[in-house]
């Protein structure tokens, strides 16, 4: 058709949050990690439509809202293939949605503002900041960046799925209290994790994501969690990092091979769990070679 337009985009996960917590003023927020793992988005604008399947009504809203901010209300039609699985805390919405705004803007050779995405996707659901390159410390609710850096911290990961799935609306409509001390702390280990960020200093960034595991687990408790723990210390894990939103714990490593080794010590600490390992962005670019292990198709 004349006005058809194609167009592809892509966006990486996030292995959970190095750090999740609530700062004062009721302003949640996180620090995300990004993985090599990857969305990728197809949108063809134009041409007909006719339903929107449950599995790709979000990345749909969004594709919605960014044709509305260039004054288009075009159908369209979606794929979202991915590497990324649902429910699990690897950002797998946030990644979808993300790349199909960025389809949208290689269709239309139109470009948005990050800020501009942040709303975008915050007016859907919490977001991982993921829009806004390297690692980068945001209020997910309100899609605010607090602070953001261009390196992104090497490790290679071993994540243990605990078992489930959580999902990000819900979990972030539980309204959980913090008293003023627990305020406080979340402040002082933003402002330490911030600071080894811009040190690249691993076993400081290491140290901090342990800490938001652990206070995590009075909260929202992961089950195993003293299993895994006594797998990361004999392993020589740099820390362990939650998905808070999720069912993955991760164990953090200078190497992959380091990570493998762990890997295959988890049968003896947690041998009944799934385990899988990634990659963070800083370790090694996109994973365009990994398979899909779901794709998604809508008519908008």
């Amino acid at each position: 058709m004349q006005n058809q337009r194609d167009g592809e985009g892509q966006c990486n996960g996030g292995f959970g949050e190095l750090i999740q917590g609530m700062l004062p003023g009721d302003r949640p927020f996180l620090v995300n990690l990004p993985l090599a793992s990857i969305s990728v988005a197809r949108v063809r604008i134009g041409g007909g439509s006719s339903g929107i399947p449950d599995d790709c009504r979000k990345s749909a809203a969004v594709v919605r809202s960014a044709l509305a901010a260039v004054g288009k209300d075009s159908d369209f039609s979606l794929e979202i293939s991915s590497q990324l699985p649902i429910g699990k805390g690897l950002s797998s919405s946030t990644a979808d949605m993300i790349a199909a705004v960025r389809a949208v803007e290689d269709a239309l050779d139109q470009r948005f503002e990050p800020d501009q995405i942040g709303r975008m996707l915050t007016d859907i659901e919490p977001n991982d900041g993921l829009h806004f390159s390297g690692t980068s410390a945001y209020l997910h609710t309100a899609g605010v960046l607090i602070e953001r850096t261009d390196w992104i911290p090497p490790f290679a990961i071993l994540g243990i799925d605990t078992g489930g799935e959580v999902d990000t609306l819900q979990f972030n409509a539980n309204r959980r209290v913090w008293t003023d001390e627990q305020l406080e702390r979340f402040k002082v280990h933003l402002d330490e994790l911030l600071d080894a960020l811009r040190r690249r200093d691993l076993q400081a960034i290491g140290a901090v994501a342990t800490v938001s595991t652990r206070a995590w687990q009075a909260v929202y408790p992961k089950g195993h969690f003293d299993e895994i723990t006594a797998l990361a210390e004999e392993t020589g894990a740099v820390g362990i990092v939650n998905a808070h939103s999720g069912t993955y714990l991760g164990l953090l490593y200078m190497s992959e091979g380091e990570a493998a080794a762990a890997e295959q010590r988890a049968q003896a600490f947690v041998p009944n769990l799934e385990t899988r390992r990634f990659r963070t962005l800083g370790l090694a670019g996109v994973d365009a070679t990994a398979p899909f292990c779901r794709v998604h198709r809508s008519d908008g």
